[in-house]
């Protein structure tokens, strides 16, 4: 099943470099796994059974070419697997005209019961016979990175879920983890005194090249979370940044990301090095396992 739907780059989407938010690449998605899911028949909620929903528990983007405020991109939605309790999905983000590839994404979801939020079994419904001759495409599940050790000067801070962020279905939507998780790498930058300005007046900036994000239980509005990141595989140009969300009710870990950075020159977008300064400022938060 491919499903494809156009979109043109928004002024307010953009971030402060001009390139498409993160979170929107996301938002991107989602509309299209929609749509993919409505074209074939199918609804976030089962028309079967109304109180069950989708819902994301792993995702992995590799973002290989920024996009602009005017660019027009499509987003090709993929089904690749159905598997026991879940779905696993495939999108491009492709340029229109030069059939480039800007950014490449996985997700699996797995159905829940909207009552209790329990993982439940794929409804035969939605498992389409597959024609004759069709040989099942091989099962390639997402590579995580491991956990990096946590340093003792990890950085953590509480979080509160906002109301804006919850999506119809009451869950955090999931373009919501990629701004949370952004804006707290902000915060724990500054406790290190770094500001995306101080980088910028410095020649040098960071871009995230990839994300990993596993979702172990859905948050809800109400929700009081606990957010920790440290840094790991400093390298001359790159670094890898981990997290971990814990539900602060019961400390239970209900989600971890991953995400790898590239230090440019934000004028060339071509990458730099590190700066000896900034990873001494840093090293309270660098795991040294």
């Amino acid at each position: 099943m491919d499903h494809t739907l156009t979109f043109y780059i928004r002024h307010y989407e953009c971030d402060p470099n001009g390139h498409l938010g993160h979170a929107n690449y996301l938002r991107y998605i989602h509309e299209t796994y929609i749509s993919a899911l409505a074209a074939s028949g199918h609804s976030l909620a089962h028309p079967s059974s109304p109180k069950l929903t989708w819902h994301p528990v792993e995702m992995y983007i590799d973002y290989l070419r920024p996009l602009f405020f005017k660019d027009q991109v499509l987003v090709r939605a993929s089904l690749k697997h159905v598997i026991d309790d879940r779905t696993e999905w495939s999108y491009e983000f492709i340029h229109p005209e030069s059939n480039e590839i800007h950014a490449t994404s996985q997700i699996v979801y797995s159905p829940r019961n909207m009552a209790d939020s329990l993982q439940v079994s794929i409804p035969p419904e939605f498992t389409a016979p597959q024609p004759a001759g069709t040989k099942p495409l091989a099962y390639t599940p997402i590579e995580f990175p491991p956990l990096a050790p946590r340093p003792p000067g990890a950085f953590t801070q509480p979080w509160q879920v906002e109301w804006r962020d919850v999506d119809p279905n009451q869950y955090l939507n999931i373009a919501a983890y990629v701004d949370y998780l952004l804006d707290f790498v902000l915060i724990a930058a500054a406790a290190c005194g770094w500001t995306f300005e101080r980088s910028r007046n410095q020649g040098f900036a960071f871009y995230i090249r990839r994300q990993w994000l596993r979702i172990m239980d859905p948050i809800r509005f109400g929700d009081q979370l606990l957010l920790t990141t440290w840094l790991s595989n400093i390298k001359r140009a790159t670094l890898l940044r981990h997290f971990t969300i814990q539900r602060l009710e019961d400390g239970r870990e209900i989600g971890q990301s991953h995400t790898l950075w590239a230090c440019v020159d934000p004028r060339s977008g071509r990458p730099v090095r590190i700066p000896e300064t900034w990873v001494g400022d840093f090293a309270v938060q660098i795991s040294r396992g």
